[in-house]
């Protein structure tokens, strides 16, 4: 017998929402387990490389997909195992056309510019995660030492390029006109066309999957401020910031989601 569809898919950021600062998720424990127990899958949606995200996914129950540099790739089952899709021109045409665009570009200073070391600075992770980090497949995240009319050109740049600029946390992200939403409608339609989705994040780069799935976790960050959705149906702001918000904000969607038949 086929297994029952699930009634759920759970497409959720990772950093300052399913993750603490200190790249764990106590506060969702009870949570994580309550979705296995229900079989409802669990889609990690995030700026991360698919390298950093192997071992994270081997720690989480139910993860069958994955949505990584910010849907720059996504990651979903095949018929001999899981199957990656990239988009845009790819790493090294990324970097290249960087180069090429001069003086639009210097504001930015990507990862392949800034080094291990410096990466390891800014991001707070243990040296041996760092090369995971810089392991980059379709984009490229940095810093932009420009203001607004810089920042402007810089995307006016990358346009022609099919490329475009997209903040995401502390980095600016260069990827191809791909999004996070763009691999929850691959993955729902791939899963469970029929379930509802539920999408948290704290980023504009989740803002459209908020704003597209059946209901949003809007995380608060941990300056107190919210992201601000053009929606009001089915939004709900988590308690906290974090897996410690992120745990009963799940929780409280699986009570309200309607009994299985």
């Amino acid at each position: 017998m086929a297994a029952a569809a699930p009634p759920l898919l759970v497409f959720t950021d990772l950093d300052g929402t399913l993750l603490d600062d200190a790249y764990g998720f106590a506060g969702a424990e009870l949570a994580l387990a309550q979705l296995a127990e229900q079989h409802i899958p669990l889609i990690l949606a995030t700026s991360k490389t698919r390298a950093e995200l192997t071992g994270l996914a081997a720690q989480l129950p139910g993860v069958p997909g994955l949505i990584f540099e910010n849907g720059a790739g996504i990651t979903c089952p095949g018929s001999e195992g899981p199957q990656t899709t990239l988009f845009g021109p790819g790493y090294a045409a990324l970097l290249a056309t960087l180069k090429s665009l001069g003086p639009s570009a210097a504001p930015f200073e990507g990862f392949a510019a800034l080094g291990a070391a410096r990466v390891e600075a800014l991001t707070g992770l243990a040296p041996n995660a760092v090369p995971l980090a810089m392991a980059r497949e379709a984009s490229e995240p940095g810093l932009f030492h420009g203001d607004e009319k810089a920042l402007a050109r810089f995307r006016a740049a990358l346009a022609p390029h099919g490329l475009r600029a997209v903040h995401g946390g502390r980095f600016l992200h260069v990827m191809p006109e791909r999004d996070k939403v763009d691999g929850l409608r691959a993955l729902a339609t791939l899963l469970a066309p029929e379930a509802a989705t539920l999408a948290l994040g704290d980023g504009e780069n989740d803002r459209a999957m908020l704003e597209t799935a059946t209901f949003a976790v809007v995380m608060p960050r941990k300056d107190g401020t919210c992201l601000a959705l053009k929606r009001a149906e089915g939004v709900t702001i988590a308690p906290a910031p974090g897996p410690v918000g992120w745990g009963p904000a799940v929780l409280a969607l699986l009570r309200a989601l309607p009994p299985s038949p």
